[in-house]
């Protein structure tokens, strides 16, 4: 296992601001808007958790992604991929080993 490191960039249209922080138990990055909230925390391991709310009101948030990446050492790593409720799948393109995915939440009716 190693060492965690923190990283976080901030860009505007004059400028670019960037800051890291290292750690030993894990690391967490969040990048917000004023409705969509990101969260990224990895861990030693390597083993990550990354998260997607939107809502302005931290009582009405709803997430409405999360991703699960299993750890570095694992022999067949796994990723779990986990959307809110509402969405459905519109679309897949198959690519040379791999398919895109397309998903749309539901209209409300």
């Amino acid at each position: 296992m190693s060492d965690t490191i923190a990283r976080a960039i901030g860009r505007g249209m004059d400028s670019v601001t960037e800051s890291s922080r290292p750690g030993t138990m894990e690391a967490e990055a969040q990048a917000n808007t004023f409705e969509t909230f990101t969260k990224s925390v990895i861990q030693p391991n390597g083993s990550a958790l990354i998260t997607v709310a939107r809502g302005s009101e931290p009582e009405s948030r709803i997430q409405i992604l999360e991703i699960t990446i299993g750890s570095e050492t694992d022999e067949e790593p796994e990723i779990a991929i986990k959307l809110g409720n509402g969405f459905e799948k519109l679309d897949c393109v198959p690519r040379p080993g791999r398919e895109v995915e397309i998903w749309k939440r539901r209209q409300k009716e």
